[in-house]
């Protein structure tokens, strides 16, 4: 399955493809309350085969890929857990569990919530244990730390100065930090080289890479 999904002040657009289908199917949906749900802030994500788009209040709406008719839906719960402070939040699936990552101005600080199935609601989440996560405007993902000193950690799509490497933000220690050998400390976003909108993060299937496909440097 794949989709897109483009919103107006006043309505969700969604345009869906099946898996060998060579045409888009366009669905669109009145936004009735603008007050419940605003601009979205950051990609949507699937999860247990439903779309979640988030808002900068941490509203939920709802797209079900496997509906038919309305399926465009604004969830009472969660909603306005975030203060309409504006800051960008971000979805991401780690563990089975469905995670918003919030950041505060100028990126401090930085908090993880849990949507909680049962009560549909976020609950906010202390640490990623062996996890990590990598965040951007385009996608979302999470993975198994290869060793000690990647895990419980957040990866940003952005350069520290002087060619410290990429930033993340350490839950253990709750505070930034490069990826560069000198280990340099950022306290905010400002001591970093900007942001950038462009970037994606690609997680490769290495199961079905070909040795050329893996050599690729070579050529």
């Amino acid at each position: 399955m794949v989709y897109a999904i483009v919103q107006s002040p006043s309505r969700i657009y969604f345009l869906v493809t099946g898996t060998g289908e060579d045409s888009w199917e366009g669905y669109s949906y009145i936004n009735a309350n603008r007050e419940e749900f605003l601009p979205l802030c950051s990609a949507p994500i699937i999860y247990k085969e439903v779309l979640y788009c988030v808002d900068c209040n941490g509203t939920l709406g709802t797209y079900d890929l496997q509906s038919d008719g309305d399926t465009w839906s604004v969830l009472k719960k969660p909603r306005k857990v975030f203060n309409d402070d504006m800051n960008p939040i971000f979805l991401v699936e780690c563990g089975g569990d469905l995670l918003s990552v919030k950041l505060g101005h100028l990126g401090m600080p930085v908090r993880i919530f849990r949507l909680d199935l049962s009560e549909m609601e976020w609950v906010e989440v202390e640490t990623l244990g062996k996890h990590m996560l990598f965040i951007s405007k385009a996608s979302c993902l999470s993975a198994l730390a290869p060793d000690s000193r990647m895990e419980n950690k957040i990866y940003f799509p952005r350069l520290c100065l002087n060619g410290e490497g990429i930033l993340s933000y350490s839950l253990d220690t709750s505070s930034y930090c490069s990826s560069g050998q000198n280990q340099h400390f950022p306290s905010n976003f400002y001591e970093t080289e900007g942001w950038f909108s462009n970037c994606t993060w690609i997680q490769p299937n290495w199961s079905k890479s070909t040795a050329h496909e893996l050599d690729w440097l070579r050529d």
